[in-house]
């Protein structure tokens, strides 16, 4: 088995724990990267009651605030005192609303009244509930006095009341230029029959809404509430006691307070307090006024007694005396024990908020940074964004260091969102931090426990730098790893890397992965960490970047040998074998092409060659022939006798190539050849045959008789013809066969996609050369001729007696040598003519449609730019 296709098969069984999908060694996994960045991002953070609550009531407040006329600018009288002593009722009735008011008696003949608000709106009937959550601005129509109806100091609906309430005063008070304060205080509270403490209480609560007590001890009015209207029987007769009365049995009750409070100096009693009392107890002797209770039902403006009280209110605190400017500084805390415990738990609970907002906000940003970089599709935009995470987070955990509240905090949350492009499915955990946060800024007026604990906010943000970094130095890893891997010398040859695709169990383990990642000799990642879902990551990239090797035959004659990675050497005699009469062979690499041997004539005969690759690597100088192959120039020996030599075989003419590539690496060193084949000899002619030898004659026939008969001399004369032997002449001998015709020249077209990236690539295309022709044969000699000869032979007879002879003899027409041969005509006087050259290739946008596929099946982030690059120069190039 070739060590490719072992390699593969070994990797194919030890990633079957990494990879998600079917793991068979007849399929490649594309990397699949379905993460939709832009999904939203959910923080689930819980909502706190009591921060709820607190925001609430707060709301409400703000709300309230926005309907202070915006020209409070001038004096302002404070209605305060404790919830349910009856503030909104005297704010509403001194400002003349008196027609939403009535007096109701409280069951049948009990003599006991109050006040009802027909309209719901300003007053409750019962004395526990405070209708004023907010300061309430109310003009006075005859003066243009801003009257406050103010929230009660101790609210009792709840604790966060009591805090809005507090704020509230304070906000109103910040408004104002010159201030006057109605110390509103029930009657009940101010008799020795009443709740012993409530009285000083009321004094403690409203002395801690200041910083300097004294400086508005002139400008306070003690004002009696929900004063009973007393008789008395003299002589039979029922008297009404005087208001001057009941004032008087108020300032002998607040008299005899001070009294006691004197007697506390010394006993472990606040001496401030005391010290503030006694002086606000002075001063009140003379501003003290009744606000009296109902004596009847119906409309109040029947209720006399309540009628002059009113009156009398107005002229105390209605006249242009008495006021004095405030400031900020002025003011100080007016809660209650209970309160402050209650605002170190808010602080406690905002705290413990921020942390799990903290916490939530790591666990979707991670969710989103390993999402966003799934969904991309190539590393260079990964790494850039992470990169840019990177410094927002930096930047993040800085301004958290720095952030002074909840609102600062949650706001570098949201810039570094913006910043990276995450988006929250809802914006209400942040508006709901960031209108705590203006309602715990609110808390400042009212409070000097202000501490959030910033470190621990920022505890869970820690994290998002390792993650960040983890997630750079992840996908460096990839990049490194995938240039590894598609390196030739490891790829194909390194004993190393291939005995790590040969180690029992592969890759199936985040420690295995590890041990091999630092074989390659990828130390800088030992920090590396990393989970199942970044090893599944892994080994589904691996096995799509080393994707398989498949070897088809297209339209019968062209033979596709496709790869991620090839090199040249993979070509040989089995693979053509695939394809019979294979014409082109077309080389397909989806990310490198390695040319690392040749390719020559003796395989590729004279066939197309067409190789596609987005990069092109020459390892060393090489070529990449498609030329035609040569008849060998040896001699082919001589024809038979006489007979013509056959003409050389014909050189095969060369191929067409083609290559695509968009980048080069030592181009240089490439030749790339499609030159024709060279014709081969013809054969030499076949020689003439010698003529034989003749010789003279020795046969005589008679060929005349003449005799000169006499009695006495006679003469005889006979003529001989003696017959020679001629011989023969030499034979004809044949021309030499012609050379074979040259193969003709093909063609090299080779598409440089980037201009940046020139093919440097030596191309040699030229026809062969014509063999050379056979010599001519030698024609055979003539013979030596024997020639004929006359022969005369003379008697002479006397009588019958010889009387002596003669002969002579002569040659007749005598040539000694018969005719030398000569060279026969050609049978085919003209050359033969060059053999055709094979049909073109398909044309490259079929080839690529077939392929393109493929292309984008072995997609993947490291070689995704230069991929997408690939085909958009590829479509300008080729438009298909």
């Amino acid at each position: 088995m070739e060590r490719r296709h072992f390699f593969l098969l070994i990797l194919e069984i030890g990633l079957w724990s990494i990879a998600s999908t079917d793991s068979s060694s007849s399929s490649t996994v594309s990397l699949k990267r379905s993460i939709r960045s832009n999904e939203c991002q959910h923080l689930q953070v819980s909502t706190n009651q009591q921060l709820h609550e607190f925001g609430k009531a707060f709301a409400e407040l703000a709300s309230g605030l926005d309907n202070i006329p915006n020209n409070v600018n001038g004096d302002v009288i404070l209605f305060v005192g404790n919830t349910g002593v009856g503030k909104s009722s005297l704010v509403h009735l001194l400002a003349g609303e008196d027609a939403n008011f009535l007096a109701r008696e409280d069951g049948d003949d009990s003599g006991n009244f109050y006040i009802e608000d027909t309209s719901g709106r300003f007053v409750k009937n019962t004395t526990i509930d405070s209708t004023t959550i907010y300061p309430e601005a109310v003009v006075d129509a005859t003066t243009g006095t801003i009257l406050f109806d103010t929230p009660g100091f101790r609210d009792t609906r709840s604790t966060v009341h009591e805090i809005v309430a507090t704020y509230g005063l304070h906000r109103v008070a910040e408004q104002s230029q010159r201030v006057k304060i109605a110390l509103l205080v029930s009657y009940n509270s101010l008799t020795p029959s009443g709740p012993r403490d409530d009285f000083t209480n009321t004094l403690e609560s409203f002395f801690s809404f200041f910083n300097n007590t004294q400086k508005f001890q002139d400008s306070t009015y003690l004002i009696s509430t929900k004063t009973e209207n007393r008789y008395i029987v003299r002589r039979g007769e029922v008297i009404p006691v005087s208001a001057e009365t009941i004032i008087k049995g108020i300032v002998q009750f607040i008299n005899g307070v001070s009294q006691t409070l004197e007697k506390r100096k010394g006993t472990n009693g606040d001496e401030n307090f005391i010290r503030n009392a006694q002086a606000l107890i002075g001063s009140l002797e003379d501003k003290v006024a009744l606000f009296m209770k109902p004596d009847q039902s119906g409309p109040l403006s029947e209720a006399i007694p309540l009628q002059q009280s009113l009156k009398s209110i107005r002229e105390m605190l209605l006249g242009d005396d008495g006021y004095v400017t405030v400031k900020n500084s002025d003011l100080g805390f007016a809660l209650s024990d209970k309160a402050k415990v209650y605002i170190r738990k808010l602080y406690d609970q905002m705290n413990s908020h921020i942390e799990h907002v903290s916490k939530s906000f790591a666990t979707v940003f991670e969710k989103f940074v390993i999402g966003q970089s799934k969904g991309l599709d190539n590393i260079e935009t990964i790494r850039s964004n992470l990169k840019h995470t990177q410094q927002q987070v930096e930047i993040l955990i800085r301004k958290t260091n720095t952030s002074a509240t909840p609102g600062e905090y949650i706001d570098a949350i949201i810039n570094l969102a913006a910043s990276v492009n995450m988006k929250f499915c809802s914006q209400h955990v942040p508006d709901e931090i960031k209108k705590l946060d203006g309602y715990f800024d609110g808390l400042k007026k009212v409070t000097d426990h202000y501490h959030f604990t910033l470190s621990k906010w920022s505890e869970s943000l820690y994290p998002l730098q390792r993650l960040v970094h983890n997630e750079i130095m992840f996908y460096d890893m990839l990049e490194n790893l995938y240039k590894k891997i598609t390196d030739n010398s490891v790829m194909f040859d390194d004993l190393t890397f291939y005995s790590m695709k040969t180690t029992s169990g592969g890759w199936g383990s985040i420690e295995k992965i590890k041990d091999n990642i630092k074989r390659l000799g990828l130390v800088q990642f030992d920090s590396l960490q990393i989970t199942p879902e970044k090893l599944a990551e892994i080994g589904s990239f691996l096995r799509n970047v080393i994707g398989e090797q498949e070897v088809t035959c297209y339209k019968s004659h062209t033979l596709v040998i496709l790869d991620s990675v090839l090199r040249t050497s993979i070509l040989d005699r089995e693979k053509m074998a695939t394809c019979p009469r294979t014409t082109t062979v077309v080389l397909v690499a989806t990310r490198k092409l390695y040319i690392d041997a040749n390719i020559g004539v003796d395989l590729m005969e004279g066939r197309n060659l067409v190789v596609i690759a987005p990069e092109w690597h020459t390892l060393g100088s090489f070529t990449l022939s498609v030329d035609g192959k040569s008849v060998q120039d040896r001699s082919r020996g001589r024809a038979a006798p006489g007979r013509e030599g056959l003409n050389g075989m014909p050189g095969q003419p060369a191929g067409q190539f083609v290559g695509v590539a968009l980048k080069h690496f030592n181009s240089q060193l490439l030749t790339i050849s499609a030159s024709g084949g060279n014709g081969g000899p013809g054969e030499n002619g076949g020689d003439g045959v010698d003529g034989r030898d003749g010789s003279d004659g020795t046969t005589k026939t008679r060929i005349d008789d003449t005799s000169n008969i006499y009695i006495f001399y006679n003469s005889f004369k006979t003529k001989f013809y003696i017959k020679a032997d001629y011989g023969t002449d030499g034979s004809n001998a044949g021309h030499g066969g012609f050379g074979g015709p040259e193969g003709l020249y093909g063609s090299v077209k080779m598409y440089s996609l980037l201009k940046h990236s020139p093919d440097r690539s030596t191309h040699r295309v030229q026809s062969g050369a014509r063999g050379r022709s056979g010599a001519n044969g030698r024609p055979g000699r003539g013979g030596l001729r024997g020639c004929d000869r006359i022969e005369e032979v003379k008697e002479r007879r006397i009588l019958f007696i010889p009387a002596g002879s003669s002969s002579t003899s002569s040659f007749v027409n005598c040539r000694r040598r018969n005719n030398n041969g000569a060279l026969q005509p050609r049978s085919v006087p003209f050359l033969p003519a060059a053999l055709p050259r094979l049909p073109a290739p398909p044309s490259v946008c079929e080839l690529f449609g077939a392929v393109k596929q493929q292309f984008e099946k072995y997609n993947d982030i490291v070689s995704h730019t230069t991929a997408v690059e690939f085909r958009q120069a590829f479509q300008k190039q080729f438009n298909c």
